[in-house]
């Protein structure tokens, strides 16, 4: 079948293909930026919490001022991983790439923070 229509030209009441295309491409990455909010959330909630207890329990048994310093860091990191998670959410239903520019500015300030909470870590001393 032969299409007349201009380059451009949109279909008699509806949208051309690409635009549907694209709107469809875009729907999908924003559910998927939604999803991957609630599974980082998920993983703060999994995982720092339980590190975080670790360290309490461990720094009441071991008397050792590196490990109650690398309690106090990882204390204040787990926030940080909720941050992330609230910034990639809020990009999947707005479509704002400020918010994944912000989600990665803490992601790498995350990354220093953790390395060196892990390098305060190997100076505990348990003799």
């Amino acid at each position: 079948m032969r299409d007349d229509r201009a380059v451009g030209e949109q279909p008699a009441g509806g949208l051309d293909a690409a635009t549907v295309h694209t709107r469809a491409v875009t729907t999908t990455i924003e559910a998927a930026y939604r999803s991957l909010g609630r599974w980082i959330a998920e993983q703060d909630r999994v995982l720092a919490g339980p590190a975080e207890d670790f360290l309490a329990e461990c720094a009441t048994i071991v008397d050792d001022d590196n490990l109650r310093l690398g309690h106090q860091l990882y204390a204040e990191i787990a926030p940080r991983w909720t941050a992330v998670s609230d910034h990639i959410t809020a990009a999947g239903e707005s479509s704002d790439p400020d918010e994944l520019a912000r989600a990665s500015a803490i992601l790498t300030d995350l990354a220093d923070r953790e390395r060196h909470a892990m390098r305060v870590l190997t100076g505990v001393r348990t003799g």
